[in-house]
């Protein structure tokens, strides 16, 4: 019997062992002293707090979630004004300049005397000194000013040769002044800013819209090289993400594609899954990994490894003392490792992982489960009544294959 008991035990050893190596539920829970918990008392006989343990509720999860979205707002550019629109060099201007009398003019094209006359000067480039060509005044200078005050320059200077002057001037293109955007568009291309086209999603509609589904986007800003991104469903919500764009600025929407790494007895562990999704949540994973598939998945075993700010974990209550220099603690960190732990036997389980937000560069580990191993053991492995020594029966009792 004792050979039939070293038997069975390796067998579920073996079994658990294909789920993947890594921590059971009790060693992660007795890890740590720095234990996140609504519902309990914790006993946890740690002296020291390498982690964070979070036990997941549906409350916790809505909570941090709502705080990373905000996060991400304060972290996108600021929503800005409109910057002036001001000539530049290599812009397309054109020049109309129209007179009035109260003798009229010849009309030569329909032999008749018209009290106005307008002529339009053919669109030029503004030089490299800043200046463009108007008839009767030579070389005007027009860079760094806006149309308006270009027009009143001209008027003022036409009024010494014309009677009753006034010029009429517009940017047919602003060459000086573009911003380029990129990615999942109808049009990919670089775009003018001008009085219809100020801000971000006037912008992606000047280059066709999305080619996707917004809720599936990603919209990163680049300026000056600094990259900012948030998912472009926010910045349709958002009327203040929705931000003033600025020359040279490069605007890119693309499907995200979050890494995260699944482990353990899961049916797709020891993975890594690329999650196209902007806002994906904890079920969303479960569900492209597989769920808890297999015997040797810990229901309560199922827990998300993340690297997490101090400032998101006290929003939940945590105690972050150690973790911070602020409050003289040992690890003097911006950042605390920090595990999630959902328990999935509890019935409102997949609320709860639903509401939790999935972040890019996550580990879902899910843990090995002994007691459902051995259960899983007596489908296909005979109990220990079944073996019988050769010694014990006749000669003609024992069975040769």
């Amino acid at each position: 019997m004792q050979r039939v008991s070293i038997l069975v035990l390796s067998a579920v050893l073996g079994l658990v062992g294909c789920g993947g190596a890594g921590p059971d539920v009790m060693s992660i829970q007795s890890g740590t002293k720095s234990v996140v918990d609504a519902s309990a008392t914790q006993d946890a006989t740690a002296e020291d707090s390498p982690y964070v343990l979070v036990e997941a509720d549906r409350d916790m999860a809505v909570s941090l979630s709502s705080a990373l979205i905000e996060r991400e707002k304060r972290a996108f550019y600021p929503r800005g004004g409109p910057a002036p629109i001001l000539v530049g060099r290599g812009d397309i201007i054109s020049v109309a300049i129209v007179s009035t009398s109260d003798s009229g003019f010849v009309d030569f094209t329909s032999a008749s005397i018209a009290p106005i006359s307008q002529t339009e000067l053919a669109p030029q480039e503004v030089g490299a000194d800043g200046m463009i060509r108007v008839p009767p005044l030579g070389r005007v200078r027009v860079v760094g000013r806006s149309t308006s005050q270009i027009e009143n320059g001209l008027t003022a200077r036409l009024s010494n040769v014309l009677v009753d002057p006034s010029a009429i001037v517009s940017i047919a293109d602003r060459r000086s002044a573009k911003v380029a955007v990129v990615g999942k568009v109808g049009s990919a291309g670089k775009y003018s800013i001008d009085e219809t086209n100020l801000r971000l999603l006037d912008m992606v509609n000047s280059a066709g819209g999305p080619d996707e589904r917004s809720e599936n986007l990603r919209v990163s800003l680049s300026r000056q090289g600094d990259t900012r991104t948030t998912s472009l469903d926010a910045v349709l919500r958002n009327d203040n993400m929705n931000v003033f764009v600025k020359p040279g600025d490069v605007l890119e929407l693309e499907t995200p594609e979050d890494r995260i790494v699944v482990l353990g007895a899961g049916a797709s562990s020891n993975s890594t899954m690329i999650v196209n999704l902007p806002d994906a949540t904890l079920t969303d994973v479960l569900g492209n990994a597989g769920g808890l598939a297999g015997r040797t998945a810990s229901r309560k075993g199922v827990y998300v490894y993340r690297e997490m700010p101090v400032s998101l974990l006290q929003k939940i209550g945590a105690d972050v003392s150690e973790f911070t220099g602020v409050f003289g603690g040992k690890y003097d960190s911006r950042t605390v490792p920090t595990i999630f732990r959902f328990d999935m036997t509890k019935p409102d389980s997949l609320f709860i992982a639903k509401a939790f937000r999935m972040l890019d560069n996550d580990i879902l580990y899910i843990a090995p489960s002994l007691r459902d191993a051995v259960l899983a053991l007596t489908a296909f492995v005979p109990g220990p009544s079944a073996y019988v020594g050769a010694s014990d029966v006749g000669p003609s009792q024992v069975f040769v294959p």
